[in-house]
C-alpha cells in the first residue's frame, strides 16, 4: 500500500525549479565565459605586444645600421676624394629596407635601394661616378652589407681603428669615434632597459649566425 503524499511533499515534488537555482547556474556560466574570454584576450594581447616589441627593435637596429653605413661611406669618400656627404637615404626608403635585406644585399644595393615607389637614382649616379674616379671603391661597393654590419657596426672586439684594406681601400683606417652611430651607441641609448637590450643582442647574434651559416666572404 503506497504511502500517502501530503500537501507539502506534493509542492516540493511537482513544483517548477526555483529561479534561485537557475540564476546560480546562469551566473556560473557567465562567469566562466567572462574568465575564458579574459584569458584568451590576455594571451592574444601579450603575444601581439611581444611581437610588436620585437619588430620595433628590428626597426631600430636596421635604421641605426643604415645611418652608420651612410656615414661610413661618406667618411671614406670625403677622405679619399674630398667630396662631402655624397650619399643620403631618406626615411621613406629606410622604411622599405628590411633587416633581413642586410643578409643578402651588397653595400651598393643598400645605398641605391629601389622599391616600387622610391627610386634612389642619385646614389646610383654617385656610385658610378666614384668608381670611375677611383677603382679602389669597386671592392667596397661590392662587399656584402652583412660584412660591414658584423665587422664594423657590431664590432664585438670594440676596435677603434679599422684597417680598410680588407674592403679594397689601401692605406686608410676608419676611426670609431663618438660621432659614429655604432651598435654600441644604440645599446647605450637603451641601457636602462635591460630586457630590450637582451632582445637586441639576440637579434644581432641571429643575423651574424646567418651570415656565418652562408659563409659569405670578400
Amino acid at each position: 500500500m503506497s504511502k500517502k503524499i501530503n500537501e507539502d511533499e506534493k509542492k516540493f515534488l511537482f513544483s517548477k525549479p526555483t529561479n534561485r537555482k537557475k540564476n546560480n547556474i546562469d551566473d556560473d556560466i557567465n562567469n566562466t565565459n567572462e574568465n575564458s574570454e579574459k584569458k584568451i584576450f590576455e594571451v592574444i594581447y601579450r603575444h601581439t605586444h611581444d611581437s610588436k616589441a620585437k619588430d620595433n627593435i628590428k626597426q631600430s637596429i636596421k635604421t641605426s645600421f643604415i645611418n652608420f653605413l651612410v656615414k661610413f661611406i661618406n667618411n671614406i669618400v670625403f677622405t679619399k676624394l674630398n667630396k662631402k656627404d655624397m650619399f643620403y637615404i631618406d626615411y621613406k626608403i629606410k622604411s622599405k629596407i628590411k633587416l633581413a635585406d642586410i643578409l643578402k644585399l651588397k653595400i651598393k644595393e643598400i645605398l641605391a635601394f629601389q622599391s616600387e615607389n622610391n627610386i634612389n637614382n642619385k646614389n646610383e649616379e654617385h656610385i658610378q661616378e666614384i668608381k670611375k674616379n677611383d677603382s679602389s671603391f669597386n671592392k667596397l661597393f661590392e662587399t656584402p652589407a652583412i660584412i660591414i654590419f658584423k665587422d664594423i657596426y657590431y664590432n664585438e672586439n670594440k676596435i677603434k681603428q679599422i684597417d680598410l684594406k680588407k674592403y679594397g681601400i689601401e692605406g686608410l683606417n676608419f676611426e670609431i669615434n663618438e660621432e659614429i652611430p655604432t651598435y654600441e651607441k644604440l645599446k647605450e641609448k637603451f641601457k636602462d632597459n635591460k630586457a630590450k637590450v637582451n632582445i637586441m643582442d639576440g637579434v644581432i647574434k641571429k643575423y651574424i649566425a646567418e651570415h656565418q651559416k652562408f659563409k659569405i666572404s670578400i
